[in-house]
């Protein structure tokens, strides 16, 4: 008996493969219908739903090479993607929440980097932390928990790798070399804190 989503399980094996013409593929025509989907269901930007979007997919890739997804497939591949991008959406609003309650603790964090200032640099380091802290809040929140993970707690990549649910190592070097030239973007931007 022929399954009703035989051609997507046909496709599910060469996504196994690795072939990155397949994926790339996959990754443009799904986006077709999972951008405008969120962009319309939640109040979320256009970036914060590509973010959705490369964690969904990333989640979606590690799941068929994983075999946690098998035939016979009870949905279409378009739809298990969409259903993983709802869970990313969830898990972003609830992250963005804890940003909002824990923007202070940012700052609290990023002034531990300045141990022990004098009492004539308190001030000065203080104005220093809360321009960092502003420019972390400015990355989103998978930037700013990839720089928290690497810089404040010291993780090792492939401890990053784990914890964010990211491809390998190299993965997140990249995202981490991303994520610092936006925040360059930003310092270059903001120059002009002269008094």
């Amino acid at each position: 008996m022929d399954s009703k989503y035989s051609e997507d399980e046909k496709l599910l094996s060469k996504i196994r493969t690795g072939n990155e013409s397949i994926l790339e593929g996959l990754h443009q025509s799904y986006w077709k219908t999972f951008g405008p989907y969120f962009l319309k269901r939640k109040d979320l930007s256009l970036e914060e739903v590509k973010t959705i979007y490369a964690s969904a997919f990333t989640n979606f890739y590690i799941n068929i090479r994983e075999k946690k997804l098998v035939p016979p497939l009870r949905s279409s591949l378009k739809s298990y993607l969409i259903g993983i991008g709802k869970n990313c959406m969830l898990q972003f609003f609830e992250q963005k929440n804890r940003d909002k309650e824990t923007s202070t603790e940012n700052l609290d964090l990023i002034s531990k980097v300045f141990q022990n200032p004098a009492v004539n640099e308190q001030y000065e380091q203080e104005a220093l932390a809360a321009f960092i802290g502003k420019l972390l809040l400015q990355l989103g929140p998978d930037c700013q928990r990839l720089i928290q993970l690497s810089f404040f707690e010291e993780n090792a990549d492939d401890a990053i790798a784990a914890k964010m649910n990211i491809p390998s190592a190299g993965a997140v070097r990249q995202r981490r070399f991303k994520c610092l030239e936006k925040l360059r973007n930003f310092l270059s931007n903001n120059n002009t804190t002269d008094e």
